[in-house]
């Protein structure tokens, strides 16, 4: 029982190490492709679609181009943007609406083309907000009286209360109905890209290192000191990438149902009340926390999805040192040496299973590693216990299978 388990560590730590290459390459590739923005962004331009249906009978195919430049110009804006005019990968419903004012009035920090402005101040007027301009400093100005009277309010609260009271509309209505709805697509089209870019990348690495799962487990099931040196190292490399995975596993955006649902405004909080602190009243208060925006996850953490080259840098350097030290125990083949090949079919079976493997991801492969070490020294223990009372029990046989041999006086 311990040698097999002992042939799983190995195998998972062969699985790790690969796979955590895997992981650093599509994470590379996403950010290099602005993919996590590219998703948001065709959700954002999906939402200004249904804000205005005049609009598109108006502007017909060209609607869908319309709504995209100004999707862009919102994810694109400072208060969204990643950096260096990259499209962020975060934005608040709130931030959506107050951007979109913005735009509208051309006074902002981003400016839309003149043709693309107009066609945002119709669809805003036909909507319900005549003056974008002012409909914006009121939202400002009551979102600070609320922040002054009301502190203990977190401020997606503060934000929708005062957008709610100040830019009550079918606009703002527009937005609040279609927006989480839309970022949870996002994110189920986000994390489906995701799968398929690892499944490819783990299909050309193990093409690339020939390595074969078949040929994997069989080698370690009959050489003894590979297996004890992979399961002696197993502890320090999983310590190594446990940061690593921690990262990673921020990265990946949680299924929405493990959010707590936001309150929406109702049809009644939409309306124009005769005494705006009546609003105010009516909508719940809820703790001191931040709402989750695209992709499930606080404003303030959106620093630490940006892309830093040197951080990529140094996980990619720690892949292929970890690469190397198991190609010198022969355990994969590294492309451009003299034991590589380009064609094997008797390694094709062996290959095609080590890329789905690795598809699983890093993180599967981290947790089962960190349950079979977990598991190993209670199996130790009691094959240990074992073998003790085996040897305590055969010198008490050995003394009766003697005397059952001497002969017996008659």
């Amino acid at each position: 029982m311990l040698k097999s388990v002992d042939i799983l560590i190995g195998f998972s730590l062969v699985m790790l190490v690969a796979s955590a290459a895997v992981t650093v390459f599509a994470q590379t590739l996403a950010a290099l492709l602005q993919l996590r923005g590219r998703r948001l962004l065709d959700g954002l331009t999906s939402i200004l679609e249904q804000i205005d249906p005049e609009l598109q009978k108006q502007l017909g195919d060209r609607a869908k181009t319309v709504a995209g430049e100004i999707a862009a110009a919102v994810l694109k804006h400072p208060l969204v943007a990643e950096g260096n005019k990259r499209l962020g990968t975060v934005i608040q419903r709130e931030d959506l609406t107050k951007i979109l004012l913005e735009l509208a009035t051309g006074q902002g920090a981003a400016v839309l083309q003149e043709d693309t402005r107009a066609a945002l101040q119709q669809a805003l007027q036909r909507t319900g907000i005549s003056n974008p301009g002012q409909a914006l400093k009121e939202i400002r100005m009551l979102a600070a009286e609320l922040e002054a009277s009301n502190p203990e309010l977190a401020t997606h609260v503060r934000e929708t209360k005062a957008i709610v009271t100040k830019a009550a509309s079918d606009f703002v209505g527009t937005v609040n109905a279609w927006f989480d709805g839309t970022m949870d697509r996002v994110t189920q089209k986000y994390t489906a890209n995701m799968r398929w870019i690892t499944a490819v990348f783990g299909l050309i690495l193990a093409l690339a290192l020939q390595l074969d799962s078949i040929a994997l487990l069989n080698r370690l099931a009959m050489d003894d000191q590979l297996r004890r040196s992979l399961v002696s190292e197993a502890p320090q490399i999983l310590e190594g990438y446990q940061t690593s995975i921690d990262k990673l596993s921020q990265k990946v955006p949680p299924a929405p149902s493990q959010q707590p649902a936001p309150s929406q405004p109702t049809g009644q909080d939409l309306q124009p009340p005769a005494d705006p602190t009546a609003a105010v009243k009516r909508l719940p208060v809820q703790p001191q926390t931040e709402r989750k925006g695209y992709p499930e996850r606080a404003k303030e953490k959106r620093s630490s999805e940006q892309l830093d080259p040197k951080q990529e840098l140094t996980n990619l350097e720690a892949s292929v040192r970890d690469l190397q030290k198991l190609a010198a125990s022969s355990l994969i083949t590294l492309p451009g040496t003299a034991q590589w090949s380009w064609f094997e079919p008797a390694k094709i079976p062996g290959i095609l299973l080590t890329a789905i493997l690795l598809s699983l991801g890093a993180s599967f492969w981290y947790d089962a590693l960190k349950n079979l070490l977990r598991l190993r020294p209670a199996l130790a223990s009691q094959e240990q216990t074992e073998r003790e009372s085996r040897r305590a029990s055969q010198p008490s046989s050995r003394n009766n299978d003697l005397e059952d041999t001497e002969p017996k006086a008659p």
